[in-house]
C-alpha cells in the first residue's frame, strides 16, 4: 500500500483536497478495525490510481480490480454517531470526485456523472457551502447525512471548503462539456465560504503567523503567549488582554481568505 500511495502522489492530483500527510498517516498507521481508518472507497481509489502510475510492473495489473472495489464501497454507510463521521464523509466526497473524473475521462459518462452527483449531493447535504444554513440538503445516495461538527482546526476547515469547491467545479466543467445543467446551481445557493486553498497553504500561513507573533513578542517585550482563537487566527494573549485578532480584523481576513481564518 505504501508504494501505491507514494505513486499516487508522485503525479499532480488537481482533484485532491484533503491534507496529504494526514491522509497518508491515517492510511498507513491505522488498522481497518480502528475507528479512524480511511474510508474503504478512498483507499481503493488511491491504490488503484497509484498502481497505474507505479514503476513496479506487477502493481499495474491491480489497478482495474482496485477501481471496481472502490466503486463497490461508494455506498457504504457512514454512521453520524461515529466520531470519525466527518472524516469519512469528506473522504467519500474525495473518492467520488476522483472516480467521477476518471470514469468521465475514460468515456463512461453516465456512470461518471452518477458517481459525481453523489459527491455534489453529499457536499450540499453536509452544508459545506454555507455552515450557517439550518435546513438539511438533499441526497440521492443511500447514506445517512448529518451536519458536521465544528472544525477542530484550520486544516479541517480547508478540507471542507475544498470538498465543496472541487465537487462544484468538476460538476460545472462536465456540464459545460456535455451541454447539460450542473447539479449544483451556484447562483441559487448562498455560498458563504471563500475560494479554496490547499490545506497545506493554511498550515504554512498559520505557522508564519506564529513565528511573526513570536518575534513581535520578543521585540516588544510582551510576556503573552501565542494562541489561536476559535476562528483559527493567531493572536497574543497578554496580561493586558490586548489581542491581534479583533472581531473586525478577523472578519476582514475571512473575507479576503488570506490566512487560516475561513469561517466567521
Amino acid at each position: 500500500m505504501k508504494l501505491r500511495i507514494a505513486a499516487f502522489f508522485s503525479v499532480e492530483q488537481p482533484l485532491w483536497f484533503l491534507h496529504r500527510e494526514r491522509f497518508r498517516a491515517a492510511a498507513l498507521a491505522l488498522a481497518e478495525s480502528h475507528a479512524g481508518y480511511v474510508h474503504r472507497a478512498l483507499i481503493a481509489t488511491v491504490c488503484s490510481f497509484g498502481a497505474r502510475h507505479a514503476s513496479v510492473r506487477t502493481l499495474a495489473s491491480l489497478s482495474r480490480p482496485l477501481l471496481e472495489t472502490a466503486l463497490e464501497h461508494l455506498n457504504d454507510r457512514i454512521d453520524p454517531g461515529n466520531m470519525q463521521y466527518e472524516n469519512h464523509a469528506l473522504q467519500l466526497i474525495q473518492a467520488r470526485v476522483l472516480l467521477g473524473g476518471e470514469l468521465m475521462s475514460s468515456g463512461q459518462s453516465l456512470r461518471g456523472v452518477t458517481v459525481l452527483s453523489g459527491a455534489c449531493s453529499l457536499a450540499l447535504g453536509l452544508r459545506l457551502h454555507n455552515p450557517y444554513v439550518t435546513a438539511g440538503g438533499i441526497a440521492i445516495i443511500p447514506i445517512s447525512i448529518d451536519a458536521p461538527t465544528s472544525p477542530i482546526d484550520v486544516i479541517m476547515r480547508a478540507e471542507r471548503v475544498g470538498a465543496f469547491w472541487i465537487a462544484a467545479t468538476l460538476d460545472r466543467l462536465w456540464a459545460l462539456a456535455s451541454g447539460s445543467r450542473p447539479r449544483m446551481n451556484l447562483d441559487a445557493l448562498q455560498v458563504r465560504v471563500p475560494w479554496m486553498h490547499r490545506p497545506e497553504h493554511y498550515e504554512q500561513v498559520r505557522l508564519s503567523h506564529l513565528v511573526a507573533l513570536s518575534n513581535i513578542s520578543h521585540n516588544t517585550g510582551c510576556s503573552g503567549n501565542v494562541s489561536v482563537c476559535q476562528r483559527g487566527c493567531s493572536f497574543i494573549a497578554g496580561s493586558s488582554g490586548f489581542s491581534f485578532c479583533t472581531p473586525v480584523e478577523c472578519q476582514q481576513r475571512a473575507r479576503d481568505a488570506r490566512d487560516g481564518c475561513l469561517y466567521v
